[in-house]
Parts: structure tokens; sequence; C-alpha cells
């Protein structure tokens, strides 16, 4: 069974579809607490923590004139952009990288439910995929989605 564009909107939107035969899937998005931006310096550029009462504090010695200060809800940081980005992409970049900063990376899970047929209860199988950026929307959830519920359903006889 592989699901159709429509179902997979469904998930992406309700966080929970029923395929049948006693089965459902959920989605759900946890923090993805292995992960710093500081992996990633290529994509989202480097950042420099600014510790408290140094808010004056002068740009890093290995930043140019491109870096920019962040504010997040409680720390402040130095942000060199990547080299390469086009100077219309900076504010969305920025915006990214403030969001990376508050609420960190997140781990898409979607769940597969269903009755065991050993011992008659609810299992469930996962799978996941981290290193999402923070609060995806449904849209960007759909795209993610096929990959992870094939790996759920594809040695299942649902398939």
């Amino acid at each position: 069974m592989k699901l159709t564009a429509e179902q997979l909107a469904t998930l992406a939107t309700e966080k929970v579809l029923d395929i049948g035969g006693g089965v459902w899937l959920t989605v759900t998005l946890t923090p993805d607490n292995d992960l710093q931006i500081g992996h990633f310096h290529d994509c989202y550029g480097q950042v420099a923590f600014i510790p408290r009462g140094m808010r004056q504090d002068p740009r890093p010695a290995w930043f140019n004139g491109a870096a920019q200060k962040i504010w997040t809800s409680y720390e402040c940081y130095w942000w060199q952009p990547p080299q390469g980005v086009r100077v219309e992409n900076i504010a969305a970049l920025r915006q990214t990288v403030k969001d990376i900063l508050e609420w960190g990376f997140v781990t898409i899970e979607v769940r597969r439910w269903h009755k065991c047929e050993h011992c008659g209860n609810s299992c469930e199988d996962v799978a996941y995929l981290g290193g999402v950026e923070p609060m995806p929307t449904d849209e960007a959830l759909a795209d993610y989605l096929p990959d992870l519920v094939w790996e759920l359903l594809h040695d299942l006889a649902v398939v």
C-alpha cells in the first residue's frame, strides 16, 4: 500500500491517519537535542555566543563585515552568514538561524500503531528524521513523510 498525496497531506495536517486493517499512523515533533547549529556552518553560517553582560562585545576576529547580532528571547549571538548567500536571501536565512537558536532542531517521529497478534496490545514501530528546522509547515512535513512512512510500511502485509 502506498499512501496517496491526499493521505500524506491529511497525516501532515491532522497528525493521525487510519490506513485500515487496524493500522494507523501518527506524527509528532520532538526536540532534537543531538544537533546544534554549529554542525551546519556551511548551510547556516557561523554563530558565536555573546555572554550576558558583554552585549557590547566586539565582532569576533574571524567574522567579517557581513556579521550581524541576533537576539533571541534569552541570549545574544554574533552570526556570520555563509559565503555565497544572495543579499535578498539574508533576511529569511537570518530568521531561520534565529528560530534554530531559539528553539533548536526538531525530530519528526512517525509511529505505526497496530494490534499485536502475539500479545493483543497496541504496539508501535517508529521511524525518525532528525535535524529538521523548527516549526515546519504542514507542506514541509508532507515532503518529509513519504520516506518515513515507507520505512514503516514496506515490510508489512499492508504494503
